[in-house]
């Protein structure tokens, strides 16, 4: 069976890091917590490595869904991986059993394909499951890459896989409740280990059916090959004939090739004659072809040189016959010109004597135009002359007038604003004399208030003095009740702690009672039962209980009436205790009876009413006379001296075992092999569980207690239970006086806690009183100081304004004086605006008079230096003719 021991899971839905949750194995696992924090994830990661393929059972829409998607604050994972661990209780408790190796041809042991994927020695199978974002997925087994199929088969038949009932989510309690019968035979199954089966049974079918189908594709082949041997053979007698064919034209193209060797090479050799020869006769004609270039040569040079100096004269005669028609085309030229400049002097002539007396009139009228532009030019600059003077004048009385006018306009305002300032200080003044008003109205309010804020402050302050002493008494109070109260506390501290500490000893001595008198009960069970002996001798007991029980047969079953088995009267010392059950089972197991009608009755019910074979034991039948054994070497002490038997069964062991006779104790299981083979009709036991008997021995394990054990378990418990139970009520009574101090320390703590806050809240009254008295005070004191801060200030102020309104007077006295100074002023300027202004309108008078003169004697100007100039390009026209 496998549990659950572990999962790992990373970057699997909500558990983006790696979440490893380990289990125990043992109990109930819970898994709790609020909604949303990944349960459901939980329970779909073991379904998804388990191999479930549908994203609808794992509340996705698509596989991909599973791996985790990122948030906010976090980039998502490429891959979802999800790693389970189990691991099987059997096998870590019982080891593996010796299985045969299968040697390959090499030497080297072969694995069987599907041992790779079983648990190993410690019984712990790992299965993990990964998926990529790109879709592909892959399944490990113990770390190695598997198949779906190989996680399929491991768990058929324990109830894991994806559609088991191993696994019930929400929803699948209501579908198992309405699921029809075939459905549930299902679950049936699966609980039952049959679907493990049935998938093999499955899975070999389909390796049958697939066998089938391979052996009857090899029925085919087989059949068609048989149609095509035939025509295989044919083909093969046709590939032999060619062979031998092939053969024989090889050998009669080797001689055809041969022959037609030998003819070419004498061809060769009739040819390389035939081209020494040709050699030869090609020398001799280079040689005269060489001696013929030559002459070419000589003859080429001699004709080169013959066309140069044919060329040369060419060239000279073109240039003597274009010189001499360039000679005979200036003599004609020039004939022409000597014929028109004889013309050309003539008119030449004449035109000269004209130009002569036109020049002497163009020189007169020039002297005369010269002499009136400069009378008009003398003209021009006295009138400039007397224009710079009269304008000079009119821009003087014009500065003056600017002056006047911006010096007038500068009285008045000065005047407006010593209007202005007398009206604002006038002002000022009616605001100061209220203000003095007022200020003095409240200096003496400021002084009435002064007086009764310092009545105030000695009254709160006697209170501040009262209320301190009253509030040390009250602290020194609660100190003390609170010291008493920590006492207190930490004593019921310390006696709580011893109770809980009672508590959970007595808790622990009851739980282990409890579980020793269960044990006790079941031991007893087991040894009034008989339980530990064979079934027939079980099966006499239960008759023989059943029938007593039973008023009916009361009568019948009377002359049956056994006293036990050999065990319930046998005692062993604990060393040998194991190594006697196993030697004595079945001795340990006789009936024992106290006469002979009662074995009788036995022997009468096992033939009639029980199964099976028993022996019953008569101690009143047997002798007490014995022989003691003789001594040997290496033997610890007989078997029989070991024995003890209560109940008051007298005889001894011997008389009643007779094998207990020939049993001998031994120290080790090799000096038993030698005694054995010196005394073969003994027994040698071993410490260890061995026995030897002649030539045999015997050994093994016995996982279950036998009755000698038991019974030496029930003497020890029910010492070790008297012992417990005596210290439980010892505990109990303890326990029981310290609840008894704790109830009376709490009674004690309360009463002092209901005075210790009576005190607390005395000790908050009367700092409240105290907090207060001072905050008065200081209000007071305050109040104080900012009444006599402000009579200051009033004071202060008063004197400030008294000393402003008499400055503000003198203001106002000096401003009327400044005015009338200002007034006479304004008078003078604006007499003398009148002067000025009448000297500049007669100046802008004579200037425009002045500038008329100018701009007619400037047009005459204008009109003689044009009939100058006129008259002096005519005269320079003519004497460039004259010349």
């Amino acid at each position: 069976m496998l549990k659950l021991q572990k999962i790992a899971m990373l970057g699997f839905k909500s558990f983006a890091d790696n979440t490893e949750i380990a289990f125990t194995g043992t109990g109930i696992a819970a898994v709790v917590g609020p909604n949303g924090c990944g349960k459901s994830n939980l329970s779909d990661a073991i379904s998804w490595v388990l191999g479930e393929q549908s994203p609808r059972s794992l509340r996705s829409s698509r596989m991909q869904d599973v791996i985790f998607n990122g948030t906010p604050n976090r980039k998502p994972t490429g891959m979802a991986e999800v790693k389970l661990t189990l691991f099987d209780p059997d096998a870590v408790e019982q080891p593996r059993p010796a299985s045969a190796e299968v040697i390959a041809i090499s030497g080297e042991p072969v694995s069987h394909p599907k041992e790779r994927h079983q648990q190993d020695d410690s019984g712990i199978i790992t299965i993990a499951r990964r998926l990529f974002q790109s879709g592909e997925s892959e399944y490990l087994l113990n770390g190695r890459a598997c198949r779906l199929r190989d996680i399929h088969e491991i768990f058929l038949g324990t109830g894991l896989g994806p559609d088991s009932y191993a696994i019930i989510e929400q929803g699948r309690i209501g579908q198992l409740l309405s699921a029809k019968p075939y459905e549930r035979r299902a679950l049936v199954e699966e609980a039952a280990g049959v679907t493990k089966f049935k998938a093999k049974r499955k899975l070999a079918w389909a390796k049958l059916e697939s066998s089938k189908q391979n052996l009857a594709r090899v029925s085919d082949i087989l059949e068609e090959i048989r149609r095509q041997l035939n025509s295989l053979q044919r083909q093969a007698s046709r590939a032999r004939r060619h062979s031998e064919l092939r053969s024989q034209l090889r050998t009669q193209t080797q001689s055809l090739l041969a022959n037609q060797f030998r003819l070419l090479t004498e061809e060769a050799a009739r040819i390389s004659g035939e081209v020494a020869t040709l050699d030869q006769s090609l020398q001799e004609s280079h040689a005269q072809i060489a001696s013929q270039e030559n002459e070419r040569q000589t003859l080429r040079l001699q004709l080169v040189h013959e066309e140069t100096e044919l060329r040369q004269s060419v060239e000279e005669r073109s240039t003597l016959r274009l010189n001499a028609e360039k000679a005979r085309s200036q003599v004609v030229s020039q004939s022409q010109q000597i014929i028109f400049l004889g013309n050309r002097i003539t008119e030449a002539a004449r035109e000269l004597e004209l130009l002569s007396a036109r020049l002497a009139d163009l020189n007169a009228e020039r002297q005369q135009a010269q002499v009136s532009q400069d009378a008009v030019q003398s003209d021009i600059a006295a009138c400039n002359t007397q224009l710079q003077n009269h304008e000079g004048q009119f821009r003087a009385a014009q500065d003056e007038l600017k002056q006047d006018a911006s010096r007038l306009e500068q009285l008045r305002m000065e005047t407006l604003e010593a209007v202005h300032r007398s009206a604002t200080l006038s002002n000022q003044i009616l605001q100061l004399e209220q203000f003095l008003s007022t200020t003095e109205r409240q200096i003496d309010q400021t002084r009435i208030q002064c007086t009764a804020v310092e009545s105030m402050r000695a009254a709160a302050n006697h209170k501040c003095e009262t209320t301190r002493e009253s509030l040390e008494k009250q602290r020194a109070t609660a100190q003390s009740l609170a010291n008493k109260r920590m006492s207190l506390e930490d004593t019921l501290a310390a006696g709580k702690l011893e109770q809980s500490y009672l508590q959970v000893s007595i808790e622990e001595l009851r739980s282990h009672v409890s579980g020793q008198r269960a044990r006790l009960s079941s031991i007893e069970e087991i040894l009034n039962r008989h339980a530990y002996t064979s079934e027939t001798v079980q099966k006499l007991f239960d008759l023989h209980t059943s029938k007593k029980n039973s008023s009916a047969d009361a009568s019948s079953s009377a002359h049956f009436e056994p006293a036990g088995v050999l065990a319930d009267y046998l005692e062993v010392d604990p060393t040998y205790e194991k190594v006697v059950e196993e030697f004595l089972k079945e001795e340990l197991d006789y009936v024992v009876v106290r006469n002979w009608d009662v074995a009788s009755e036995g022997v009468r019910l096992l033939k009639s009413e029980v199964s099976g074979r028993a022996t019953f034991l008569l101690d009143s039948a047997i002798a007490n006379s014995t022989a003691a054994p003789a001594p040997m070497s290496g033997v610890i002490a007989t078997l029989e001296s070991c024995l003890r038997f209560t109940n008051g069964f007298t005889n001894s062991a011997g008389h009643l075992i007779p094998k207990l006779r020939k049993s001998y104790l031994v120290s080790s299981a090799d000096a038993g092999r030698a005694l054995a083979l010196e005394h073969p009709e003994c027994y040698f036991l071993a410490p260890d569980g061995e026995w030897l008997h002649g030539g045999t021995v015997t050994a093994g394990r016995v996982d279950s207690r036998g009755p000698l054990g038991l019974k030496r378990e029930l003497r020890e418990l029910a010492r070790a239970l008297a012992a417990q139970e005596e210290a439980v009520a010892a505990t109990a009574q303890k326990l029981a006086s310290v609840n008894s101090g704790i109830a009376s320390q709490e009674a004690d703590l309360k009463v002092l806690a209901q005075e210790h806050q009576e005190a607390e809240k005395l000790l908050v009254v009367a700092e409240r009183d105290l907090q207060e008295a001072t905050a008065e005070s200081q209000r007071a004191a305050e109040r104080y100081s900012f009444l006599a801060l402000e009579l200051e200030r009033l004071s202060l102020e008063a004197d400030h304004a008294r000393q402003q309104r008499e400055k503000d007077a003198l203001e106002i006295h000096s401003g009327e004086k400044q005015k009338e100074e200002i007034a006479l002023q304004v008078e003078a300027l604006r007499f003398s605006l009148a002067q000025r202004e009448a000297e500049r309108e007669s100046a802008r008078a004579q200037i425009s008079q002045i500038q008329n003169q100018i701009a007619t004697l400037e047009e005459r100007r204008r009109t003689a230096a044009d009939a100058f100039a006129r008259l002096h390009r005519h005269c320079e026209e003519v004497q460039s003719k004259t010349n």
